[in-house]
C-alpha cells in the first residue's frame, strides 16, 4: 500500500495556496478510495477462498464500523434455504436474530429509516441485532435497516442504530453500497 497521508504546505490565499489546497484534497480522496478498494478486495479473496463464513462477516462488519464510527452495526444474514437468521456483529459471537414479520412488507420496498424514539417492534430488534442496551436503544436518533437481495430475495439486512444521526457523503454511500452488494 502507498502512503497518501503527505500533505503540502497550503498557507497563503494566492494560486499556488489553492493549487496546494486542492492537491491535499485529492490526495486525501485517493487515500480513501484506496482504502476501500484493498478492503473490498480483501473481502473478495476472502469468498473466493470460501473462507468460513464468520471470518468473512466479520471484515464486512469492521469495514461497517470504520465507516459508520458513531454507530453499532451488524449484518444479520441467513443462508439460503434457511429460515434462521444470525448476527454478525464486531467483536462478538454470532447470535441469533429472527427478523421480525412486521418488518417484511416494508424490507421488500427498500432500506428503512426510523425517526428518533421510535418504539416500533422494528425499532427494537435493530437494537438487539446491533447489541444496544434497552436504555440506550431508547435514545437512539438513528436506526437503518439496508436490505441486501439475491434473485429477488432478501438473504441479508445491514443494521446501524446511533445516539446522533449520521451523515453520509457520496463517498461513504458508495462504499456501503459495495459492502451490501458483498454481502
Amino acid at each position: 500500500a502507498q502512503d497518501w497521508s503527505t500533505r503540502v504546505p497550503a498557507t497563503g490565499d494566492d494560486e499556488l495556496a489553492q493549487l496546494a489546497g486542492s492537491f491535499n484534497t485529492m490526495a486525501e480522496r485517493v487515500g480513501r478510495q484506496l482504502e476501500a478498494l484493498h478492503a473490498h478486495s480483501a473481502i473478495d479473496r476472502a469468498i473466493l477462498e470460501g473462507r468460513p463464513l464468520v471470518e468473512v462477516m466479520s471484515s464486512l462488519v469492521e469495514r461497517l464500523q470504520l465507516l459508520l464510527p458513531g454507530a453499532r452495526v451488524a449484518v444479520v444474514a441467513r443462508a439460503e434455504g434457511d429460515a434462521r437468521w444470525t448476527a454478525y456483529r464486531a467483536g462478538a459471537a454470532p447470535a441469533a436474530a429472527d427478523v421480525p414479520f412486521s418488518l417484511w412488507p416494508r424490507l421488500r420496498d427498500g432500506a428503512l429509516e426510523f425517526a428518533p424514539a421510535c418504539d416500533t417492534e422494528g425499532c427494537r430488534w435493530a437494537a438487539a441485532a446491533c447489541a444496544v442496551e434497552p436504555a440506550a436503544a431508547d435514545a437512539a436518533h438513528w436506526i437503518a435497516i439496508t436490505p441486501a437481495r439475491w434473485q429477488g430475495e432478501v438473504y441479508a439486512l445491514i443494521v446501524g442504530v446511533a445516539a446522533e444521526p449520521l451523515a453520509l457523503d457520496a463517498e461513504r454511500h458508495d462504499d456501503l453500497t459495495e459492502l451490501r452488494d458483498r454481502v
